[in-house]
């Protein structure tokens, strides 16, 4: 049934549509905003961290499609050495190659339309580091719920003393069953 509006129309709750502006408009209105910001605030960065944050979500998309397509043990072949660790060693060029990376990693998988898992993370923030001949140790753990005891899966990502990806906790939480080392040639 056909009300007599400016539109012509009822809306199936009965309102009118807003009038003014489009319907079109009302609806993206917000998102057009958003958007807005966004691009603002990636417009307010160095073109270093620009160029950094699109490395990151692109290698963030490519560890995404790996974890999800490839088998495990393709994977590992690629990450570094198996069962081995860096020297927890502090040198001064590394350490703005670390917050950068850091920084990078955290805007980008919160931009992405996905949810970026730990290895996700720990892997293209591995890549990163490697590309800034930074070396890196990425962990595999594992721990058991105190609650449920569910055995729960961790990575994390380390270089120095400094923990990248996966929260600085996870090695006190998790019991590591493998280490992955990039960029530290023995």
């Amino acid at each position: 049934m056909l009300s007599s509006g400016s539109a012509g129309y009822c809306r199936p709750d009965g309102d009118q549509p807003r009038t003014g502006s489009s319907l079109g408009e009302n609806r993206i209105g917000p998102l057009a905003v958003k958007g807005t910001h966004r691009f603002r605030q990636f417009l307010a960065l160095s073109r270093s961290e620009q160029s950094a944050f699109v490395e990151a979500a692109l290698l963030l998309s490519l560890a995404r499609a790996a974890v999800a397509f490839v088998p495990f043990r393709r994977i590992a072949q690629h990450i570094g050495r198996f069962q081995d660790e860096t020297e927890p060693e502090e040198r001064s060029d590394w350490l703005e190659k670390r917050r950068l990376v850091f920084l990078s990693l955290h805007r980008a998988s919160h931009h992405l339309p996905w949810k970026s898992s730990c290895l996700v993370q720990a892997i293209a923030g591995q890549r990163m580091l490697l590309r800034r001949d930074v070396p890196s140790t990425l962990y595999l753990g594992l721990a058991r719920d105190a609650d449920s005891g569910e055995l729960l899966a961790h990575a994390w990502l380390r270089s120095g003393e400094q923990v990248l990806t996966g929260g600085s906790a996870s090695g006190d939480r998790y019991t590591v069953v493998g280490s992955f080392t990039a960029g530290d040639e023995p």
